[in-house]
């Protein structure tokens, strides 16, 4: 699967130059040059892999566009680079606590806004496959513990739920009970 950039920058230069890098990579690009044009192209597009946006715009600066995608959940997840002329620390900063993956200077080397975007996309890619497994791990592991359980000797195990017995049961029961204490075990290292 190919790659999906949507850029935006008011500098044309800066535009142009990740135009000419991405298509050399073959990766799919979108490249608007201004704030209102990415809030027109949200709403209709196919969802990109990364966005890379320009700090300093004069109809809407970066940060108020970072806010928009974070609050929307369909965007939430989509990593977002700040492409930046600004050497300053504190607008740097602020992007990161803004929610922003990364900060890319321009003028910017080719190479490098490469492996960076690369980088944070195979990055995001890896965190959203781990979410994945790790919920239908839980849903087996909770399905599983519940059996075990509902198999077990003590009657009162028998008709209550996993969370119900992990939450009331003593560090006592818990030794006294190798069915407990396994199950606990298990649970809490995600192997049943």
């Amino acid at each position: 699967m190919a790659d999906r950039i949507l850029v935006v920058d008011d500098d044309r230069m800066s535009l142009k130059m990740a135009e000419r890098v991405f298509r050399k990579a073959g990766v799919e690009g979108t490249y608007l040059n201004s704030g209102k044009e990415i809030t027109e192209y949200l709403g209709n597009e196919a969802l990109p892999d990364l966005i890379l946006l320009d700090v300093h715009m004069p109809d809407i600066n970066g940060f108020d566009i970072l806010e928009k995608l974070k609050a929307e959940p369909r965007y939430k997840d989509v990593p977002v680079v700040f492409l930046t002329g600004d050497e300053d620390v504190k607008t740097e900063t602020a992007g990161l606590n803004a929610g922003a993956a990364d900060f890319i200077r321009k003028p910017f080397s080719a190479e490098v806004l490469l492996k960076r975007v690369n980088n944070i996309i195979e990055l995001s890619r890896l965190h959203r496959d781990m979410a994945v497994r790790s919920g239908s791990k839980r849903r087996n592991c909770r399905a599983l513990t519940c059996r075990s359980f509902r198999r077990s000797r003590h009657p009162w195990m028998q008709k209550t739920s996993i969370r119900t017995v992990i939450r009331h049961a003593s560090p006592g029961i818990r030794k006294r009970s190798p069915a407990v204490r396994d199950t606990v075990r298990k649970s809490r290292t995600g192997f049943i």
